[in-house]
């Protein structure tokens, strides 16, 4: 049962040992085990605690938890990008979580996982898979401003449709 102003974000079946990555348009995020996910009531379980005026702008289901060599890749509605290291992302049972990007008045459109093996990649409005080879630019520590996104980055700010 959803209240007024509440909407399913996302739908997936249950499958054991995967991680989720949630992420609000204030900016904020945490990883949440899949384990604490599972609500048993009808009105669902609430994971990632919303600043005012905030939405919930990802909820990515990582295969396991992040490795030491993996990075947390944000955009903001101003084309800001910043890679920092997703072991500065804690592994939380519910909350806030921490900063991911500051952007002033902009809002933190998507995140994702970037691996050394993938790189940074996205979608295009073609379907097709781009990439930034040399995405190290971009890193920068957890909480700071970005720089503006690669060339050919989708005017969506979404790696994924």
């Amino acid at each position: 049962d959803l209240g007024a102003g509440e909407d399913v974000m996302a739908i997936d079946v249950a499958s054991e040992g995967r991680t989720f990555l949630l992420a609000s348009s204030a900016g904020h995020g945490l990883m949440v085990e899949e384990k604490d996910v599972i609500a048993n009531t009808r009105k669902g379980k609430q994971l990632l605690n919303l600043a005012d005026g905030a939405e919930m702008v990802s909820a990515r289901a990582l295969a396991a938890a992040p490795g030491p060599k993996d990075h947390v890749a944000s955009v903001t509605s101003n084309r800001k990008m910043l890679i920092f290291p997703a072991t500065e992302v804690p592994l939380m049972t519910r909350g806030k979580g921490v900063i991911f990007q500051r952007s002033g008045t902009a809002s933190v459109v998507d995140v994702a996982i970037v691996t050394p093996k993938e790189g940074l990649t996205w979608t295009d409005k073609a379907g097709r898979e781009q990439s930034e080879p040399a995405w190290k630019p971009w890193i920068g520590r957890r909480g700071g401003a970005g720089k503006q996104v690669p060339k050919g980055f989708p005017r969506s700010l979404k790696f994924r449709p």
